[in-house]
């Protein structure tokens, strides 16, 4: 394999786990608010 495809392959894999990284916070982010909606509607 060429220097080239090898940048390429780790290129794809960054992209995914950044990719996967940021899902994972945009749903931990949503759970947050969720809990913080719960909360605040309990609370008066």
């Amino acid at each position: 394999m060429r220097i080239d495809g090898i940048a390429a392959l780790y290129q794809l894999k960054w992209i995914k786990f950044l990719k996967s990284a940021i899902r994972k916070l945009q749903s931990a982010i949503k759970m947050d608010r969720s809990t913080q909606k719960l909360t605040t509607g309990r609370i008066p």
